[in-house]
Order: C-alpha cells, then sequence, then structure tokens
C-alpha cells in the first residue's frame, strides 16, 4: 500500500478554508482505489462533495496538492475519510532548508512520516 503523509499549513474545500487539521494521507493515490484521511478535530461533513487543495511539508518540501473530486465518505472522531476521481495534481514549491524550520523536520523524524 502506497500511503503520502502532509504535514498541511494550508487547507482549502471547496475554496473555503479547513482549520486545525494536523495530517493529511493519502493511500494508492495514483491507483485505481484511492483513498485518504484527513486528521482533525473539526471535520468535514459526512456526503459533502468538492475539490480539496492543501500545501503541506513532506520529505523535507513543500507541496501544493490539488484533488478535483473529493467525496467525504466517513467522518470520524479524529476527521474523515475520502475518496476521489481524477488524478492528484502535485506541485513542489520549494525545499525545507533545515535551518529555517527545525521543528518541523524533528517532527517528521520523530514520527517517520516522510
Amino acid at each position: 500500500m502506497a500511503l503520502e503523509a502532509y504535514i498541511p499549513t494550508d487547507v482549502r474545500f471547496d475554496d473555503q478554508p479547513v482549520e486545525n487539521v494536523f495530517v493529511i494521507t493519502l493511500h494508492e493515490s495514483d491507483s485505481p482505489a484511492q483513498s485518504g484521511s484527513m486528521t482533525t478535530p473539526d471535520p468535514i461533513d459526512h456526503g459533502r462533495s468538492g475539490r480539496l487543495v492543501f500545501t503541506g511539508l513532506r520529505d523535507g518540501k513543500e507541496w501544493r496538492i490539488t484533488l478535483p473530486e473529493v467525496s467525504i465518505r466517513n467522518r470520524t472522531a479524529l476527521g474523515c475519510e475520502y475518496t476521489w476521481q481524477g488524478p492528484v495534481q502535485r506541485e513542489m514549491l520549494r525545499v525545507i532548508d533545515d535551518r529555517d524550520t527545525p521543528h518541523q523536520k524533528a517532527f517528521e523524524e520523530r514520527f517517520d512520516i516522510r
């Protein structure tokens, strides 16, 4: 199972901000069985559909990820789970300099989410 985990700095669902998101994961993102989850105390309601765009840190880089057609499948106490249609659009924005963000780098290494 291919898994991508991002520490988000900005999350938008249908151009509306989503606050307090800790981690966004993409499961099997380049296969027909693509799905994901968002860890947040304020999850998006079950049954909603829309475009998910977020900026997040992964592998020492800052990325902008766009999921064109997301459907929220399940709302849980820890967030929500979703599926999407279409390819993931990934745009690398910059390489993070370890001297700029030592806390983010330590967080990634501590929880092994790179």
